[in-house]
């Protein structure tokens, strides 16, 4: 029996996204601060509902993601908590929000994860990832240019140039060596001195996990045969400088890669959905 509406969070380190979902359709989107997890999702459910000009008992189920998922209760005012398992939500998101039926997941959030899907989504195996992802682009933000934002990281890296900060294939051995054109990055960083202007430093920085994320990608792609098929889903998603590296090292390897609307609620949207197609919403888990 279909559910009338599901409601999805995804209870992050920073931010916690919800979404309300009849079905595959997206009904009303959200996100606070995290701080309580039991707060925050309350809170995130009575905005939706306000939004949706509905009431508490037009909601089913609520299906919790994220790390923090595990510190809440099996209830929330009367409603039935499921948890999702967060390789299963981001795999089942990315496939929704696309309308494919199998493909390379890359979950981008604090690291990155990579997330084999079959079968339109009766198979999901976590293959592995990189602990590259948002929370090095803040890492290296920080110590390298002081600054703790990664909207400022974006807005400076905008107006950088991480060729100067880098060095290519061709600068070190004269021409392209192997699958690299002359033109690609041999050493992300490696041309840093003394004088490079923190615009250009913030490009290298944004550069550097973009390419790093895409080298993994197509590796896995390849092996599992998906270079047509590959998803990016998670907020880094919608960060131009980390995401134009992305495409255009994937874009050289031959790889094409999908970014959804909604990339960050991928989480939220994989978890409302599993639990309101079926009764285990983790069965189709491969360990």
């Amino acid at each position: 029996m279909r559910l009338k509406i599901a409601v999805g969070i995804d209870i992050g380190g920073s931010t916690t996204k919800a979404v309300a979902l009849k079905g595959k359709e997206i009904l009303g989107v959200g996100e606070m601060p995290s701080s309580d997890p039991l707060a925050t999702s309350i809170g995130l459910l009575g905005k939706l509902i306000v939004m949706m000009g509905c009431s508490l008992k037009d909601v089913e189920v609520l299906a919790i993601a994220g790390g923090r998922s595990s510190q809440l209760p099996d209830s929330i005012l009367g409603l039935r908590v499921v948890k999702v398992n967060e390789i299963v939500a981001a795999g089942t998101g990315g496939i929704v929000l696309t309308g494919l039926d199998e493909a390379l997941v890359v979950s981008m959030g604090t690291g990155t994860a990579l997330i084999e899907v079959r079968e339109n989504g009766k198979r999901i195996r976590h293959i592995g990832g990189t602990g590259v992802g948002g929370g090095t682009l803040l890492g290296l933000a920080r110590k390298m240019l002081g600054i703790s934002s990664i909207g400022i990281l974006v807005e400076m890296a905008e107006k950088g140039d991480p060729r100067r900060v880098d060095l290519t294939v061709g600068e070190i051995v004269g021409d392209g060596i192997g699958i690299l054109s002359a033109e690609m990055t041999a050493s992300n960083l490696g041309r840093v001195g003394d004088t490079s202007s923190p615009e250009d430093l913030a490009a290298g920085i944004a550069n550097l996990v973009g390419e790093v994320v895409a080298s993994v990608t197509f590796l896995a792609a390849s092996k599992l045969q998906l270079e047509d098929k590959v998803i990016l889903v998670g907020r880094v998603a919608k960060l131009p400088p980390v995401l134009k590296s992305i495409q255009r090292a994937l874009s050289s390897f031959g790889v094409k890669l999908m970014v959804p609307k909604l990339p960050e609620y991928a989480v939220a949207v994989g978890a409302g959905y599993r639990v309101s197609a079926e009764d285990d919403p983790n069965a189709c888990l491969i360990r």
